[in-house]
């Protein structure tokens, strides 16, 4: 092993080990390698006697891919499709603040170059990352992607040429990344807080439900259904009327009314939308049914009448993991990936279930169809548009449409809620992408459903050696780790026979997992926590604004602007170390300020320019005016529901 190739392991070994395995074992070169000189003496690499670099000048070629790159400070992302010798790669960190993510699509390539060029030195910068395939590539995005990254792709020619195809492959998966992340990021910044405070609503109700977690593999190696709204889900539905009496059904939301209209009646409806959906849901036999939410779940259903509400608190979820913090109950691992099948599919592999069958689990537009014949949005289509090149969304009915979507929103006028369906339709039709079908065959699908797909895959990776996993979703997206089965076949392999499923799940209602003192007692103490920040946060809104003031006066960034500056990070500071950090009530109200002031704090971190100052300025301004805004409703919000849950709790023990 030569030295260079020594160094530049030892690092890479540091953040990616599956490369650093398959290079630290000996590469057979299958392919003809020469390290010549150019003409002007630049080093140049041929490859099967093609050169890498320009023969007329390798550092000028770079510079000129390089001068077109978008963004050049910390919050940049450059991605490098082909490593050759390194050119682009020194082009760039000269150039270039941010963080680099090579590409190089050819092992033999990459053990040659890593033993040729030292490479240590932008590895060790933390600026440099080299990958050899997408999974690597993605997990090291999860290392640089940050909140509002500016995201570039820059390629040698000879990549372009000798990887095309991959290349396009290339460009569809960083995409896809970069749109899920951000969307991920921002959900995180704009939702976090209408999660907490959709949780906080009937909090009294909610504490005095049974946890799911407290009923782990009760249902021991019981088959399952999880039944999605997915088009195939027609196709499977007769099928399912044959078998219904055979496993435990868990059905969404959106695919109960289909169920229902079928005579098919669920054990379990798992919902986990902050919107009130009962419309599109129309539910039945709920007192012989079982309901599973999450604590941010649309605070109406904590009151219907249903059999059970069980309450699941999802890892990913700071309202769930909050809601569980209050009542100082431990958070067991359960995922809900915000998506409401893979809530189900949780759910039942919580309990234990065995073998888990899929239906209705498309996951792509699969014959032209949105959703299921039969559910309230049936009436959405997806085709190929010859005229744009392009798959589109749209519904068959606009005005019907309108009003399903709407159905909720009983004060807005026609026009209101068109205007709403118009946005979402144009949001929904931004993001269509294909994924590979049963067949082989492209399908179009969302860059949600996409992320969702990965989710179920990884669900598989994980649990299909010890879980019999099967998709019954004929002729949707192709599940990797689900085998693919019709239903009926499905029943016929697995043996199932009639459950009795009154003793199986039980007939009366389950006790409260709670202690009501405990939740008071911890609640009361975020109240105080947040009273005491009010203070902080009002200091600091004084501080920015004389800030504003003095920016605006000198025009220019002269020295007691930057004292006020540095008051300002002050505080922000010392409220994230020692109470944003140590409180997940203070992360809940302030993450999307937080977000903007990390990305200001990343974007300038070597230059703080007049410009800079002004960003700074209104940052911190809207940081400590909106938290503080934020913090005065939560404290009033909790204080109401906290005198509930005492005169609940003295009722109880009168």
């Amino acid at each position: 092993m030569s030295d260079f190739l020594a160094k530049n392991l030892s690092i890479i070994a540091q953040y990616n080990k599956g490369l650093y395995k398959k290079l630290a074992q000996t590469v057979l070169l299958k392919k003809n390698f020469e390290l010549c000189a150019n003409p002007n003496g630049e080093f140049n690499l041929k490859i099967d006697s093609v050169p890498v670099h320009s023969v007329t000048g390798a550092v000028l070629e770079s510079k000129n891919i390089c001068q077109n790159l978008p963004h050049h400070s910390p919050a940049s992302v450059h991605l490098i499709f082909g490593l050759g010798l390194g050119y682009l790669v020194d082009e760039i960190f000269e150039g270039s603040k941010g963080k680099m993510v090579v590409f190089e699509p050819d092992l033999e390539t990459l053990f040659v170059v890593l033993s040729a060029v030292d490479f240590s030195k932008y590895m060790q910068s933390q600026r440099l990352y080299i990958v050899s395939d997408f999974a690597e590539m993605e997990n090291v995005l999860d290392l640089v992607f940050k909140y509002k990254s500016k995201v570039s792709i820059s390629a040698l020619n000879y990549y372009l040429s000798a990887y095309k195809s991959l290349f396009n492959s290339f460009k569809d998966v960083l995409q896809r990344y970069v749109d899920i992340n951000t969307h991920n990021y921002m959900l995180q910044a704009k939702t976090m807080l209408t999660f907490f405070n959709s949780s906080m609503r009937e909090l009294d109700k909610k504490y005095q439900l049974p946890l799911l977690s407290d009923y782990k593999d009760v249902y021991k190696d019981k088959p399952a259904i999880i039944v999605s709204a997915g088009p195939s889900l027609s196709k499977n539905i007769e099928a399912l009327k044959k078998i219904q009496d055979k496993a435990l059904i868990f059905c969404v939301g959106t695919a109960v009314p289909v169920l229902y209209k079928n005579g098919i009646k669920p054990d379990f409806i798992n919902v986990i939308e902050r919107r009130n959906t009962f419309q599109h849901y129309n539910f039945q036999f709920a007192d012989d049914v079982n309901l599973i939410v999450e604590p941010y779940t649309e605070p109406s259903y904590f009151n219907l009448n249903f059999k059970n509400i069980f309450v699941t608190a999802s890892v990913e979820s700071d309202a769930a993991r909050w809601f569980l913090e209050k009542a100082d109950k431990e958070l067991q691992y359960f995922e809900a990936k915000g998506t409401v099948a893979y809530h189900a599919l949780s759910s039942a592999y919580y309990l234990g279930c065995n073998p888990i069958i899929l239906i209705g689990q498309d996951l792509a537009y699969s014959d032209g169809h949105c959703y299921s014949s039969g559910s309230k949005f049936d009436g959405l289509v997806c085709e190929f548009n010859n005229d744009k090149q392009k798959y589109e969304i749209y519904p068959k009915d606009f005005e019907d449409y309108v009003e399903i979507y709407c159905a909720s929103l009983k004060t807005w006028t026609y026009e209101q809620k068109a205007k709403l369906v118009e946005k979402h339709l144009e949001s929904v039709n931004k993001n269509i992408f294909t994924v590979s079908g049963q067949n082989g065959e492209k399908l179009p699908t969302s860059s949600v459903y996409y992320l969702f797909l990965q989710y179920m895959q990884e669900f598989a990776q994980k649990h299909a050696k010890e879980r019999t996993l099967i998709n019954t979703s004929i002729g949707g997206a192709d599940i990797k780790g689900f085998e693919l089965l019709p239903l009926e076949q499905a029943a016929e392999k697995l043996g199932l026979c009639t459950l009795d499923k009154k003793a199986i799940i039980g007939e009366n209602k389950l006790p409260s997992s709670f202690d009501i003192s405990k939740c008071i007692s911890s609640i009361s103490d975020d109240i105080n926590i947040l009273k005491h920040v009010q203070q902080e946060l009002e200091k600091g809104s004084v501080i920015a604004q004389n800030l504003a003031k003095e920016l605006s006066r000198t025009k220019g960034y002269y020295e007691k602007a930057m004292t006020l500056m540095q008051r300002c990070t002050n505080i922000y500071a010392d409220l994230v170390n020692n109470v944003m950090l140590k409180h997940r009530i203070y992360k809940i109200i302030s993450v999307e300020e937080y977000f903007e002031l990390s990305y200001l704090m990343r974007e300038y971190s070597e230059n703080t320019d007049y410009k800079a100052a002004l960003e700074f300025s209104a940052a911190y301004n809207a940081y400590f005016k909106n938290v503080y805004e934020k913090a005065v409703k939560t404290t009033a919000l909790l204080v109401r529901y906290l005198e509930k849950m005492k005169n609940e709790s003295s009722v109880a023990k009168s």
